[in-house]
């Protein structure tokens, strides 16, 4: 968990528009763990926790991806959990999915208002007006 907030503390750090080359390797700034570390290694690394972390580290690994929404494809990641038991984890994820395409995060939120899950249902009603109202 210590390592996912250093994750997410140094992805504010990092200029974008540095990243925003697949090629490139930037360097995080005074944490030697992370020389070389490419921001697809950082998402992989990311996503791999939401997958195999217990519930707390998931959390906290989703919270990181939030961080990295600037320059990392992170509805992605938040696409593979929103079948996932853990009706925390399902929310999370369809806050994330806002962050990516409007139309696929459209989709996911309106078959969303038909989780099991009244808060899923309550939140997913709630990001769509968000994204009615948000300029496109």
């Amino acid at each position: 968990v210590d390592t996912l907030r250093l994750l997410a503390e140094a992805s504010q750090e990092i200029p974008v528009t540095s990243l925003r080359d697949p090629g490139n390797k930037t360097r995080f700034p005074d944490n030697n763990i992370f020389d070389d570390l490419s921001v697809d290694e950082l998402l992989f690394t990311v996503a791999d926790v939401i997958r195999k972390g217990n519930q707390r580290e998931r959390l906290a690994a989703l919270s990181a991806l939030e961080e990295m929404h600037r320059f990392a494809p992170i509805s992605e990641v938040a696409f593979t959990v929103l079948d996932d038991p853990d009706p925390q984890i399902r929310m999370r994820a369809l806050e994330l999915l806002t962050y990516g395409d409007r139309n696929e995060a459209t989709t996911q939120l309106l078959i969303a208002l038909g989780d099991p899950d009244p808060g899923i249902s309550e939140l997913a009603e709630k990001l769509l007006i968000g994204l009615e109202e948000a300029p496109s």
